[in-house]
């Protein structure tokens, strides 16, 4: 019983950690429509082209919240990472599984919060502007820093997954155990791992074009205008593809991993119906000879 509250634990606190990840990928696709839809009013619907421009409130208001988003995507990959370390490595303890899993939430939300907080905390708040970019002059640098660690966080979590998909695969054929939950969990851990990282690394594959174009923009600050400038920033901005694209690949694999579990299953419970049925037509044939 004891086995079975602790595997039931390990799921509830996989199933917080997505729950929250959904969240934030819902907030950041309802936010991006948000702004984009304030900046399509005022183009459409100002009488004169000089006075289409949305409020500085407004406007940094919805990307401080995106920045936030963005920070948690990673952050949560790499809680995600965390808690299957937890599992494969530590005892076998609910509590150690639950404190694990939701200071791991928390701490995502709480370090991607503080250092946005830390790159806006300096701007300006009033007035009105014509387009809405990611970054100002004094939220620069600070945005800069924390797209280098994002991506550095993203890498991590792609090497310890592998690490970890190779561990399981080494105990399960290996380090045989007697210990059906041992099993049970290495095995779940190489499903989880096999279904989720086909997203992380597109996720991946998102920042890089977003964090290299980026770094080649800025880089060429001086050889656009200001109107210029903010539409490639719009243009290298991959995170709404995340957002779309991302979900649907771990749902797809989740379900194809379920309908897979099930037709195993059936094909078990054929086998052995079709062992006692040949079993008693033997015995049946035994009988008449």
């Amino acid at each position: 019983m004891s086995n079975w509250w602790l595997l039931l634990a390990i799921k509830l606190n996989a199933q917080e950690i997505l729950l929250t990840l959904y969240i934030f990928i819902f907030l950041h696709s309802l936010l991006t429509i948000a702004l984009q839809g304030a900046l399509v009013y005022v183009r459409v619907f100002s009488t004169d082209s000089c006075e289409a421009q949305i409020s500085k409130a407004l406007c940094y208001t919805l990307r401080i919240i995106l920045r936030v988003c963005v920070a948690v995507f990673v952050c949560i990959n790499l809680s995600i990472t965390c808690q299957r370390i937890v599992t494969t490595c530590l005892p076998d303890s609910r509590t150690t599984h639950n404190v694990a899993g939701r200071s791991m939430i928390a701490l995502s939300i709480a370090y991607s919060v503080l250092i946005t907080w830390i790159a806006y905390r300096k701007d300006s708040y009033t007035g009105r502007v014509p387009y809405c970019t990611g970054s100002s002059a004094d939220s620069q640098d600070v945005n800069t820093w924390n797209m280098s660690v994002l991506f550095a966080f993203d890498f991590l979590t792609i090497c310890i997954d592998l690490a970890l998909l190779k561990y399981n695969y080494y105990q399960i054929n290996h380090e045989k155990s007697f210990s059906l939950s041992v099993t049970f969990r290495r095995r779940q851990n190489i499903v989880s791992i096999q279904q989720f990282l086909p997203s992380l690394v597109f996720h991946t594959m998102c920042y890089v074009v977003q964090l290299g174009g980026f770094f080649v923009v800025w880089s060429l600050r001086n050889e656009y205008s200001s109107v210029e400038f903010a539409t490639v920033n719009a243009f290298i901005y991959c995170m709404p593809f995340y957002c779309a694209i991302g979900p649907a690949i771990l749902l797809y694999l989740m379900r194809k991993g379920r309908l897979m579990r099930r037709e195993k299953l059936n094909n078990v419970v054929e086998k052995a119906h079709t062992n006692v049925q040949t079993y008693f037509d033997s015995l049946h044939h035994q009988w008449e000879t």
